[in-house]
């Protein structure tokens, strides 16, 4: 259960860079035989699924490059990805925990995580002038994410803490002058 709730957490943050790439991720992989899906997820395993969720995947991230439309897709990616970030941790964790205790794990570690990912990415993407390069980390963060809490799930965790943490410092240095 702790296990299930890690890797829902993972995918969670996940989606908080990027919405659509954890579901495509794991869809694959659970494709190629690499990860077994628990059944709540088992749409994310159908070839047409997989082809609509890589050109979704791919459209969400070249939006996410132009810097005129990030920013107006943040403001409508905010409480999808903590929407989709709830979806996948509750997906994950269905295997192990059901109703009230489930959706409230999920909403509040999954659509929490996701969440909060997504907020300080939108608040360090606010400050920055490089958008298309900080989006094309954030596509790779969420790849990398998707496969460590998939492969190494404590990992994960300890990368997305660290990440989050990061983030968090670089902000408050940022706003008392500091480099």
């Amino acid at each position: 259960m702790i296990l299930s709730l890690v890797v829902g957490i993972g995918l969670a943050s996940a989606c908080g860079f990027r919405i659509l790439v954890p579901p495509l991720v794991i869809g694959i992989l659970s494709h190629l035989g690499l990860f077994d899906l628990p059944e709540a997820l088992a749409w994310a395993d159908q070839s047409l699924v997989l082809i609509a969720l890589g050109v979704a995947a791919a459209v969400e991230t070249a939006a996410f490059a132009i810097p005129a439309v990030n920013n107006a897709l943040d403001v409508i990616a905010a409480p999808v990805a903590a929407i989709a970030g709830m979806a996948m941790a509750a997906g994950i964790m269905s295997s192990h925990l059901d109703g009230f205790v489930l959706w409230s794990m999920a909403a509040i570690a999954g659509g929490g995580a996701s969440g909060l990912v997504h907020g300080a990415t939108a608040i360090l993407r606010a400050t920055s002038v490089g958008n298309p390069l900080q989006s094309t980390g954030e596509t790779a963060a969420s790849l990398g994410a998707t496969l460590l809490a998939v492969l190494i799930p404590l990992a994960a965790f300890a990368v997305i803490a660290g990440a989050v943490a990061l983030i968090y410092v670089r902000r408050r240095r940022k706003k008392k002058g500091q480099p």
